[in-house]
Formats: structure tokens, sequence, C-alpha cells
């Protein structure tokens, strides 16, 4: 009867990880089994070839809210992939994100195209798909004032300047002259030319100038008369207020 003799165990291995075809695989520590095995010496085991398939993992994308300007171009918080073997290093490279719409909304499609793998071990991997959506907002540009709300009515005096936002999506920031708040109310504000102001809303900005006038100076002069009784005593003192050239106030005092 035939020899009863078989081999078994053993470990097998690819030359390498990568993936690809026709890859060398070797067994080893394999043993001989049966009845007959030790008539037998165990002095090699041959090779075959088998291919490594690249793994198949899936891209994701969170895109960032932004502010209307007109286009759909949108950018991402993050590009991540899920299913990577560590450490292999493969990072998702995308060509181009946008917004379905240009217009201001919440819960837009976002769309990032053009996907492909980056990293040392990227040949190791697919994508699953080469697009991947995420949804974000378009936030209106704000539509504001800015006013002087109570006036100087004395030359070097203070006023108050109040910043209004009419549109946009709230809560609003406001700045004037460098000073920010939440009520847009700006008080002890001095006259000035070109104030610098803004709004701000989602970061999304609108920005102006303004100026705030005071009363013209109008030059004060003070007039004192001596009377004088019998050349040695004084009688009275007239005083006089001017503006300018005009006399506003007169008054005798007692001597």
């Amino acid at each position: 009867p035939p020899n009863a003799v078989s081999m078994i165990g053993g470990v097998a291995n690819y030359d390498f990880k990568l993936a690809g075809s026709l890859i060398i695989v070797r067994l080893t520590g394999a043993t001989l089994s049966g009845a007959d095995k030790d008539n037998y010496t165990l002095t090699s085991v041959g090779t075959t070839t088998a291919n490594i398939t690249p793994k198949t993992i899936t891209p994701a994308v969170v895109a960032n809210d932004k502010c209307y300007d007109g286009n759909t171009t949108a950018t991402l918080l993050s590009q991540t992939l899920t299913g990577v073997i560590p450490p292999d290093v493969v990072t998702l490279s995308v060509g181009a994100a946008n917004f379905a719409n240009p217009n201001p909304g919440t819960g837009i499609t976002v769309t990032a195209t053009g996907l492909t793998l980056s990293g040392a071990d990227r040949g190791n991997y697919t994508l699953s798909v080469t697009t991947a959506a995420s949804s974000a907002t378009i936030f209106p540009t704000p539509v504001a004032t800015a006013s002087v709300t109570t006036a100087i009515t004395c030359f070097g005096g203070t006023g108050t300047v109040t910043i209004t936002a009419t549109a946009g999506t709230p809560p609003f920031s406001y700045t004037f002259n460098g000073v920010t708040n939440p009520t847009g109310i700006f008080t002890g504000i001095l006259a000035g030319t070109n104030y610098a102001w803004s709004v701000t809303a989602h970061t999304c900005l609108l920005s102006g100038t303004l100026t705030v006038t005071q009363p013209v100076a109008i030059p004060l002069s003070g007039k004192v008369t001596y009377y004088n009784a019998a050349n040695t005593v004084m009688s009275g003192v007239t005083v006089e207020l001017k503006q300018g050239a005009t006399v506003v106030q007169s008054a005798l005092t007692d001597g």
C-alpha cells in the first residue's frame, strides 16, 4: 500500500505586505504527519504566488460655514478616512468642494470631488467612492447703519453713536473706533472725521466710516470798566461778555 505521509502546520507569509499581483508566498515551520512520516525528511517547501488586493476605505468630509460671497466655493473643516490600518500613512486629498447653490441658507449640501489618496502607503488602499458630501450654512452679510443719536451740543463736548443691524444672522458684534460691544451703543464720543465702525455676525463683516460733528467754537472775551467817585472811590464795575464782537451780557456791580 502507498505510504501514509502528509505535511501539516506551518505559517505562510507573503514576501512583502504591499498590494500587488503574483507575490511570492512561503511556508515555514511545516512538519510531516502520518504512519510513515519517519521514513521521510522534509528538506524544503515549494513556494507559490498570490495577490494582495488593495483594501477599500471610506472617505468623509466636514464643510465649514461661510459668509455669502456670490459663489459656491466651499472650504473643509476636516477630511478623513475610515478603515486605514495603523501605522500606515494614508491621507485624503480633495480636488474641490462646492455648495449646491451660492445663496444664504442652512443645511446646504457641500460636495467634495476629485478625491484621491496620498501618503507613503496609499498603494495598499482604494477609495470606496471618489466624492463625499457634507452640509453647511451660508450666512448673509449683515446690513447695518451707524448714526449720531445724541448730538454734541457744545464745542469740546461728547455725544452718542448707535450702530443698528437691520439684517443678518444674530448674534451681532459691534465695533466703533476700536471698541467692541454687543449693544452697538457708544457713549462719550468726541467730534471727529471718518471714525471706523463695523458689524460682525458669524465672521460676516460689514464696515463703514462715520463723521461726528460739533458746534463751531465762538471766541469769548470780557471787559471790565472801573468807575470812581471823586477820583478816589470805585462806585461800580461793568462786566461785558462777548461772542465775537457782539455783547451778549452786561452787568454793573456796586462798588
